[in-house]
């Protein structure tokens, strides 16, 4: 790629510097009241944290060091009863995302078992830890992926950093078991995520790489891939803003809840729309 298309993608494209910063000024504008209450909201936790907390702030701690943290329900005290309720949803039609390989099955209810769970205890304290701020519910979602059978990798199924926040977290949760055949999400690290975008500051480019594209700044990287594999109820934290990543290639249907926890204060103004879609649970 020449040089002029990627000062193009870096500085003036969307989420390019230029277009992130104009739009992080405006939020900050338009956003300040919610933004103020829940920094005030954060230092309510913070001070009631205690000795009793100890694994969910390690687990912040990891994300804040690596990226992710992977466990399981039971590891962070849910029962399987939210399985149950993704079961429910496994056969409805969703709703079209932007992608045309899923959909979004579930459709927000206030105080369902979805919504109710969205904002635990336990997500909320991670979240705001690792944001250093309380969260706002920036999307709930359960994706079934379709079958990719013809080998042509479109958009998500490639590799790509979510630019819309400076931090998040997706908490992502397997409702059946995965292996590595499913088209598992698939994710580098943090810290090598971080040595790839130094190394060549246009992997930090609002668009989609392929997996040769990624592997020509060094074939080493191959070999630190991480996927999403495991159990019915594992889950993986994740700041898909810090973590190159991608997924949905899929050899049969995958179904996943995503729920994906931002700060206020954005680098896209549309996601701001999630302050009405989920607008009981952000307030």
């Amino acid at each position: 790629m020449n040089i002029i298309k990627k000062i193009y993608l870096l500085y003036f494209s969307k989420y390019g510097k230029i277009y992130s910063l104009c739009n992080y000024f405006f939020s900050y504008i338009m956003a300040y009241k919610i933004h103020s209450n829940n920094k005030e909201k954060f230092v309510k936790i913070k001070k009631k944290l205690n000795n009793n907390d100890y694994k969910i702030i390690n687990i912040a701690k990891k994300i804040s060091e690596y990226g992710y943290y992977k466990t399981n329900l039971k590891d962070i005290g849910f029962d399987d009863t939210v399985l149950d309720t993704i079961d429910k949803y496994k056969n409805e039609t969703g709703k079209k995302t932007n992608k045309f390989f899923f959909n979004n099955l579930y459709n927000y209810s206030f105080n369902d078992e979805l919504s109710r769970f969205s904002t635990s205890e336990n997500f909320m304290k991670i979240a705001s830890i690792y944001l250093n701020i309380f969260p706002i519910i920036n999307n709930i979602q359960i994706i079934k992926s379709d079958i990719a059978d013809d080998q042509q990798y479109y958009s998500s199924m490639n590799w790509h950093l979510d630019k819309h926040h400076e931090k998040l977290i997706k908490v992502m949760i397997l409702p059946y078991d995965l292996n590595s055949d499913d088209g598992p999400t698939c994710f580098l690290d943090k810290k090598v995520s971080k040595e790839i975008i130094n190394n060549d500051s246009h992997f930090s480019s609002p668009i989609y790489f392929k997996d040769e594209e990624l592997l020509s700044a060094d074939l080493k990287y191959k070999n630190k891939i991480n996927e999403f594999t495991g159990k019915r109820g594992d889950i993986l934290f994740i700041d898909t803003s810090k973590c190159l990543h991608m997924g949905s290639r899929c050899r049969k249907i995958r179904f996943q809840l995503f729920i994906t926890y931002t700060p206020i204060l954005t680098y896209d103004i549309n996601t701001l729309k999630s302050l009405n879609t989920f607008k009981q649970l952000n307030s």
